[in-house]
């Protein structure tokens, strides 16, 4: 082999090295680096995010304590009857407070939250009422009965008078219990506007008046009369009225 063929077999061999080391590193592959899966950092960080949540979360009765309003309801009752070792117990049995009237039958009761409660003597019932969130007094039973602000305790035997209200329209409906002495007793309904109809398209309540002494009552709304009611003692007497837009 002459010196020009050596010379063009070493150029080749470079050139063949050279290739063989170019295509040994385009055909290397360098390892992906994933990066990690996103999901258990996020589940991670809600389950965190929950228990934080959870953590200062208040119970039902701790939620009840602090945004519960009280209310301090007037109680009357009658200056010559002897009311001694009154109580009044809240929701759930709570413990009795003690009712104490001063000389003109006047007590207050509270604060008091919105519920059901109980007045008793010496432990024994003597009615019950029910406090609304708005501190207005829907109900009473028993030896008590109400106007709607102030509630009263009478010594003598509940009597009740029942109007059965069949109204036509929706708003506000208010009553009065007149008697033949003159005393007027009062109680209202009112329908919100998106009260939906009763059956026969009009709206179908009842307003009692608890409480009160056995006698003639004329029955006003809207400042005129619009029934007779005669109550008999212990008894439940009920009329009923239909009211529409005047």
């Amino acid at each position: 082999m002459n010196s020009y063929s050596m010379r063009l077999a070493c150029v080749g061999a470079v050139i063949g090295v050279l290739t063989l080391s170019a295509a040994a590193l385009g055909g290397r592959k360098e390892p992906v680096k994933k990066n990690p899966d996103p999901a258990p950092v996020v589940r991670r960080a809600e389950d965190s995010a929950a228990a934080q949540t959870l953590s200062f979360r208040p119970s039902e009765e701790e939620a009840a304590e602090v945004f519960a309003p009280g209310f301090l309801l007037a109680l009357h009752t009658d200056p010559a009857a002897s009311w001694s070792d009154l109580t009044v117990s809240g929701p759930e049995g709570s413990v009795p407070d003690p009712v104490d009237p001063d000389g003109d039958g006047d007590a207050a009761l509270g604060p008091l939250i919105p519920g059901r409660y109980t007045l008793r003597r010496a432990g024994k019932v003597l009615g019950e009422f029910v406090l609304n969130e708005n501190a207005s007094v829907a109900i009473a039973t028993g030896r008590l009965w109400t106007d709607g602000e102030v509630l009263y305790l009478e010594d003598f035997l509940p009597t009740e008078a029942e109007l059965r209200l069949i109204l036509e329209d929706r708003g506000y409906y208010g009553f009065s219990l007149v008697g033949e002495d003159g005393m007027a007793r009062g109680g209202s309904v009112f329908i919100p506007d998106d009260a939906r109809y009763d059956d026969g398209e009009v709206f179908l309540r009842t307003l009692r008046f608890p409480g009160l002494p056995a006698g003639k009552y004329t029955v006003c709304s809207r400042g005129r009369p619009v029934a007779e009611i005669e109550t008999r003692e212990g008894e439940v007497t009920s009329v009923e009225l239909r009211l529409g837009r005047e």
